[in-house]
């Protein structure tokens, strides 16, 4: 007898780290003038995995109050990890999408992500 079972991205040993920082610019900025206020940890964003480019994201969580991000217990396969950013470069009311392409190749591999940088007026 053969049982074969189907795993969810999220039943693996794999983990995916990273941290977020967050430009804060002064009110007074324009697109055209960027005035930059402090750069803090990035606290309570949302940031969202994608597993093999599915239709939609997979799962969501919030940066740490140390600004770490951690995705734990995925399996092989392509990865983005993506948060939104206001779109400080020009008038737009849209945010943009910082992402982060990661491929898991062993099935306990950790990767570090570069850290990734959001902003805010």
């Amino acid at each position: 007898l053969c049982v074969l079972k189907t795993l969810e991205w999220n039943e693996g040993h794999a983990t995916i780290r990273g941290n977020v920082r967050l430009i804060n610019y002064k009110n007074e900025s324009t697109p055209y003038n960027l005035i930059v206020k402090d750069t803090t940890n990035a606290q309570a964003e949302d940031v969202y995995i994608n597993y093999n480019n599915s239709e939609f994201y997979t799962d969501k969580i919030e940066t740490q109050p140390d600004v770490t991000i951690v995705f734990q217990n995925l399996l092989k396969g392509d990865y983005t990890i993506f948060i939104y950013s206001e779109n400080v470069k020009n008038d737009s009311t849209y945010d943009v999408v910082k992402s982060v392409k990661v491929e898991i190749t062993d099935i306990e591999q950790e990767k570090k992500l570069e850290e990734i940088i959001i902003e805010k007026i």
